[in-house]
């Protein structure tokens, strides 16, 4: 269930990222809240416990709600995150392309993978604060990309004819193949259908933005013609 929503969230976000974007930050804050709690309660509860799974759920859950209103009520932690969803998926074939090869302590064989999602979430989540708009539409169309194309995956493979595809076989060549074809397109098609906001000078925008730790979501102007919003201030005004 939670992959195929995953799967379908992915086809959405890949193609209209951020044109919904406060769905876009409540989503990052709460896989980074849920996810994060997730690690953390399974690492702290022991195994025997026998409530351990409805500990984890309720947890998780509790956590990833709060961190999706967290990220649409702080935009800055909103924008950072919706950015770094970009690093952190482009840190996994990185991993496996370039660092697996790496010799990593017995103790924590994923090391470099998870020096590289920190790395790489981190770069993308400061680049998504100082450019916003193209950092989270490639962020967008990536992290979308990805879910839908591993979602399509594991469904494939679910019904036992197409056995589990790995690194070493010829068949994820296409799985690639879908995932940079589905990327790209959800690049081109977001930066086709939407605008930079550069005429939003309302009262509470500015406020917000010069003096506010809390901001709003972005107010999405896209597709309206150009000097609308012109227009729409100068009445709002008289």
């Amino acid at each position: 269930v939670v992959i195929g929503v995953g799967t379908f969230l992915g086809f959405v976000f890949t193609f209209v990222g951020y044109k919904l974007f406060p769905a876009t930050m409540f989503l990052c804050g709460s896989v980074a809240g849920g996810f994060s709690s997730y690690l953390l309660t399974n690492n702290l509860v022991s195994d025997d416990y026998e409530n351990k799974i409805a500990i984890l759920i309720g947890v998780s859950s509790v956590c990833g709600l709060i961190g999706g209103l967290l990220a649409c009520k702080l935009r800055k932690l909103g924008v950072f995150l919706a950015g770094a969803s970009g690093g952190v998926v482009g840190a996994f074939p990185l991993f496996n392309i370039a660092l697996s090869s790496i010799q990593a302590p017995p103790s924590m064989p994923n090391l470099y993978l998870y020096i590289a999602v920190s790395v790489l979430g981190l770069a993308a989540g400061l680049l998504a604060l100082k450019l916003k708009r193209p950092i989270i539409i490639i962020a967008t169309s990536s992290a979308g990309a990805f879910c839908a194309t591993y979602g399509t995956k594991y469904f494939i493979e679910l019904s036992g004819d197409v056995p589990v595809t790995t690194w070493s076989s010829p068949l994820v060549w296409a799985y690639i193949g879908g995932f940079a074809t589905m990327f790209i397109a959800g690049v081109l098609i977001q930066f086709k259908t939407t605008k930079k906001i550069t005429n939003d000078t309302s009262r509470d925008y500015l406020l917000s933005e010069q003096h506010g730790v809390v901001y709003p979501a972005p107010r999405m102007n896209e597709g309206l013609p150009a000097g609308a919003m012109e227009k729409k201030h100068v009445v709002n005004f008289v």
